[in-house]
């Protein structure tokens, strides 16, 4: 088996040049609505065609082979943007991050250790059967011991610490910069009701309307998309991207063109910083039922914990039956045999598309 290429990662810029009308979930049949973000198979296809079109030799230089995996492109004023995980929980009345004296925001807060730790106190069967891993190896003097108790800054998980008010799950993209984090601005929406042709005679056909939803950012901020590659392989990339793609639906009626650029990578923490600075965060979820229970709980646990947050939807399967979280082994690492997942959060859908070659939809998976 030959060895892989070292990947490098790079950040695309994508700015529009006329409304965008994406595929995206219909309600009804006269209702065409756009999903708010450019998907990595959408950016894949657009770049694809192209250089078929120009030669296949154009193609097999960026395709062939260890080909670059495309994330999906999120609308704002920066990079890195990223949906929020499913841990994330802000205030339903005022939802956002909170900025100084800003009233209309009640801040955003990552349940993920809070809740981890009081799934490992407060149930005794939490890895049986689900992970090899177990409650005995994370705290070696809990037994079956068990209480109900939620304690520390997040026990009252479904009301805003500000207003009182009920939580919600934070929905949306924010944007992660290297100091602070920050509300990223909604994608602009516009709505267009229009005649539909008959197609037999060329005219406007009574009593039949349709509304397209489109995505108005003209002159407005841009989508970024984070992009894995092989490094001999971004030069190609480069030049694959030079000129106007087309994108979308209603490409006669003007939608649909953007460019695509390589801009410089953002400033991020190191990973040994973002290592130290999770375990911190566990400690401190552990440490008020190690204060309450010294006997049984101990806020510091052995190994180093980390977690792995899916930016895109993502289907894991064993023996043809889906999974909700990866196992060890597909996670690549060259230490995947002493890694064990503790504990998963995940929302399973329904995962489609559309196969370009065949023209044919692609089988539904759970994802």
């Amino acid at each position: 088996m030959s060895n892989q290429s070292e990947r490098t990662a790079v950040w695309l810029k994508i700015t529009p040049q006329t409304p965008l009308l994406l595929t995206g979930k219909t309600a009804v049949s006269n209702f065409q609505q756009s999903q708010t973000f450019i998907s990595g198979g959408t950016l894949r296809g657009a770049i694809g065609t192209k250089l078929i079109q120009q030669s296949e030799s154009r193609f097999e230089a960026l395709f062939a082979g260890e080909e670059p995996y495309f994330g999906n492109a999120y609308y704002g004023g920066g990079c890195p943007i990223w949906p929020f995980p499913l841990t994330a929980w802000t205030c339903k009345r005022f939802p956002g991050f909170s900025q100084g004296q800003d009233n209309d925001h009640h801040g955003v807060v990552d349940l993920l250790a809070a809740d981890f730790a009081y799934d490992v106190v407060s149930d005794p069967l939490l890895f049986v059967g689900e992970t090899q891993m177990s409650r005995q190896e994370l705290q070696p003097n809990i037994g079956d011991w068990l209480t109900i108790e939620r304690k520390g800054s997040s026990a009252e998980l479904s009301e805003c610490s500000v207003c009182g008010k009920p939580r919600q799950p934070a929905s949306g993209t924010y944007f992660a910069g290297s100091q602070t984090y920050f509300n990223n601005e909604p994608v602009p929406v516009a709505r267009k009701t229009q005649v539909a042709i008959n197609r037999a005679r060329a005219v406007a056909q009574d009593s039949l309307l349709y509304t397209q939803e489109r995505l108005d950012v003209v002159n407005q901020e841009a989508f970024y998309a984070y992009v894995t590659i092989p490094e001999d392989r971004v030069d190609v990339l480069a030049e694959a991207i030079e000129g106007v793609f087309y994108i979308g639906r209603g490409r006669s009626k003007g939608n649909g063109r953007i460019v695509i650029e390589i801009i410089a990578a953002p400033e991020l923490p190191s990973l040994s910083d973002r290592l130290l600075d999770f375990n911190g965060h566990l400690q401190d979820a552990f440490l008020p039922y190690a204060k309450a229970y010294p006997e049984k709980v101990t806020a510091k646990m052995p190994g180093t914990f980390f977690s792995l947050t899916l930016r895109t939807q993502a289907i894991f399967q064993h023996a043809g039956r889906p999974l909700r979280a990866p196992s060890s082994m597909m996670l690549n690492l060259p230490q995947a045999a002493h890694i064990y997942p503790v504990r998963t959060w995940a929302r399973m859908e329904n995962v489609g598309g559309w196969d370009s070659a065949a023209r044919l939809p692609r089988r539904r998976e759970l994802g």
